[in-house]
């Protein structure tokens, strides 16, 4: 049976699908789908700008892969409110008013605008009329970007401890074209991203099944490039401690009219070819065992 996370202090924050009948060692999460606004997200970001930051429908394509025994993990808030794939140290303190008291991690996302709290919805399009105060930055933290962090974490822990190993893939999606916050400027982008930090956060085994089985099915796919994964696989992603982790970007052309952000005929294709997907990883995951 599938179970959704209605415990109140996590309404509205995330979702978290097991099954009681069947298991397999997978987590899938899809951190960047949400669209349920806080109350207290007051932006000056339109809703048609809102959309291009979203992974949409992504959450719709990976949840059948629950029926094989994969634990799904989905954020129901936005990335634009405070985005899960980002350390909470990623923070643009010049969006602050008053001290930011904790840890500051400068990366190259934080300098293009795109950190823990976005400062661009689009190149040179602020996303805050005026800055934040450190209560509201500290409560976005403790009130959903950390509880996602613990369904996570909790969920490869149980995997883990019940068949000593785990295969997790942190799923996104991808304009079709890189631009201004991107290093891909302009280009073309091919129809997949496979990324484990350079071979940091998965086995080579594991990364060449993805790769391979998407390129069985027609589809082009790149490694490392213009992605390389960020937090959720860099902090959970452990080979040496059996746990291997996958960042993978599919481009939104295969099954999104990109302007309308709506769904279009190729969006059935691609789920039904991410639910083969899941099969040859659940096959691989047994075959490890045995």
């Amino acid at each position: 049976m599938t179970t959704n996370a209605s415990n109140k202090n996590i309404k509205d924050v995330l979702r978290v699908y097991r099954q009681s009948r069947i298991s397999a060692p997978i987590v899938y999460d899809s951190p960047h789908s949400g669209i349920i606004n806080p109350p207290d997200f007051r932006t000056t970001a339109t809703d048609s700008q809102l959309k291009t930051a979203r992974d949409a429908f992504v959450d719709e394509l990976i949840i059948d892969s629950n029926n094989l025994g994969a634990a799904v993990l989905v954020a129901d808030f936005p990335r634009t409110y405070i985005d899960p794939n980002r350390s909470k140290s990623e923070v643009d303190i010049s969006m602050i008013n008053g001290k930011w008291p904790h840890d500051v991690q400068v990366t190259k996302k934080l300098d293009v605008g795109m950190g823990l709290i976005r400062k661009y919805i689009l190149p040179n399009t602020p996303m805050y009329s005026k800055k934040l105060t450190v209560s509201e930055v500290e409560n976005r933290i403790k009130n959903y970007w950390s509880p996602y962090h613990r369904s996570l974490q909790t969920l490869l822990e149980e995997k883990l401890s019940e068949f000593g190993s785990i295969f997790y893939i942190n799923w996104h999606s991808m304009k079709s074209k890189g631009n201004q916050m991107n290093i891909d400027i302009g280009k073309k982008r091919p129809d997949f991203v496979v990324s484990d930090q350079d071979g940091e956060t998965s086995s080579r085994e594991f990364r060449d099944l993805i790769t391979k089985s998407l390129m069985e099915k027609g589809y082009e796919v790149a490694i490392n490039y213009p992605y390389k994964g960020a937090e959720l696989i860099k902090r959970y992603g452990a080979p040496s401690k059996n746990c291997d982790a996958i960042q993978i970007e599919m481009n939104r052309r295969l099954y999104l009219d990109e302007n309308s952000v709506s769904k279009n005929d190729g969006f059935s294709v691609l789920k039904d070819n991410l639910f083969e997907l899941t099969k040859r990883i659940v096959d691989f995951a047994f075959d490890k065992k045995t």
